[in-house]
């Protein structure tokens, strides 16, 4: 019962976090978009358009992961009440792995909405999606395990999804 309240609390600030910077890319959408089209897809322009919400995505991301290294127990309180308190040691890491599957989801919407790289984009989606099922499959004896899975499969993500940008 409490292991089950443990994930659900877990869950919720996730979730939380996770679609706060999902609107964060939603904002975003159409300037990408825009930017592929008014620069007649050139690539120099559009890389620096997504430097520039890559930089202020980070800068957010930080502040909150920060908030959520100094004051972990604040947020389980305000997300969750005090009952939570137990999860406040694994806030920062969930925290971590719900922005980095965010910042995954922007390089993917940034990707498909210049019309390149999107065999690999899905290509890379649907890989990351198996590799968590596999793992989870084997890796989820605790809480700390089971995030620590979901926060490496989500930064291999972001790293494969990276280079689809950069490629040349």
């Amino acid at each position: 019962e409490t292991t089950s309240g443990l994930y659900s609390g877990v869950s919720v600030v996730g979730k939380f976090v996770f679609f706060v910077f999902l609107y964060f890319s939603r904002i975003i959408f159409p300037f990408m978009v825009a930017s592929g089209h008014n620069n007649g897809g050139k690539k120099r322009e559009n890389l620096r358009s997504i430097k520039k919400y890559i930089l202020f995505f980070m800068v957010f991301a930080a502040i909150v992961f920060l908030g959520s290294i100094f004051v972990p127990k604040v947020i389980v309180f305000i997300a969750l009440g005090s009952s939570y308190f137990e999860i406040a040691p694994l806030i920062k890491y969930i925290i971590m792995a719900m922005i980095l599957l965010a910042f995954s989801t922007m390089i993917a919407l940034y990707n498909l909405s210049q019309n390149k790289n999107k065999r690999e984009t899905i290509k890379i989606l649907f890989a990351s999606l198996i590799a968590l099922v596999i793992l989870l499959g084997f890796l989820h004896a605790s809480l700390r395990q089971f995030i620590f899975v979901v926060m490496g499969v989500n930064a291999g993500m972001l790293l494969l999804l990276l280079t689809t940008v950069l490629k040349k």
